[in-house]
């Protein structure tokens, strides 16, 4: 982790301006997945080996403990800041950390094993404006809001009769923020889908194999999401 500070816009960073943040500082591991400030302008990092929230001078780590309110996992793929309260998941699950009551709430597609381990498995995400959040899991795509409960699901599986999934393909790939009620999904074949939180519809739009280079950026997205909407 670097943190930099110089007095205005520049376009040389000289490196002693740069402060160099590993695990001999404090951090709960060297392989940071996500960055993000909070409202009340702690910095958090997310890590392979927990989280950590920096205020600029000290750097406290958490960890999982089972059993016991808490992270979901140590193994984080992503963190995120909206309002008072941060999200965070991995390939065990999603949750939403409460920072004002210091409250953990867990985002659970399905308690039910064992199935659950494929359902929860959260490959991407995104946070809306409307304080939801939208996961990508191996089993589908699902919207939760603030509370932890499930507004919307879409599965791609079958279970057979012991709840077991019947598939041997993953479904969930990655997930795009459009605007407050539009979310862009691919799954594994990157087949795109558009979530609209108004209609509560997820439709498939079409493969986009030969397009990724047009949504390798959210100007690239915007413009791709305007030529839909005018067909």
């Amino acid at each position: 982790l670097f943190a930099i500070s110089h007095p205005g816009f520049a376009q040389h960073f000289d490196e002693k301006n740069f402060t160099h943040y590993t695990t001999i500082s404090g951090l709960s591991d060297n392989y940071i997945t996500g960055i993000t400030q909070d409202k009340f302008g702690y910095i958090w990092i997310s890590t392979t080996n927990g989280l950590n929230r920096f205020d600029g001078k000290e750097i406290k780590r958490l960890y999982q403990n089972p059993g016991k309110e808490g992270l979901i996992a140590d193994k984080l793929s992503s963190i995120k800041s909206v309002e008072n309260k941060l999200f965070t998941y991995s390939e065990k699950g999603a949750e939403w950390i409460d920072l004002t009551k210091n409250h953990f709430i867990n985002l659970t597609v399905s308690k039910k094993q064992p199935a659950s381990s494929l359902q929860n498995a959260v490959y991407d995400a995104a946070v809306t404006n409307n304080n939801t959040c939208f996961i990508s899991t191996y089993s589908g795509a699902y919207e939760f809001d603030s509370t932890g409960k499930i507004i919307f699901r879409y599965d791609n599986y079958k279970p057979d009769s012991n709840g077991n999934i019947i598939s041997d393909k993953r479904y969930g790939r990655s997930v795009v923020y459009i605007d407050q009620y539009k979310i862009l999904h691919f799954d594994i074949q990157y087949n795109m889908s558009i979530y609209d939180s108004r209609k509560n519809s997820f439709l498939l739009i079409e493969s986009y194999k030969n397009s990724l280079s047009g949504l390798s950026s959210l100007k690239g997205t915007m413009n791709i999401m305007a030529s839909i909407e005018k067909n």
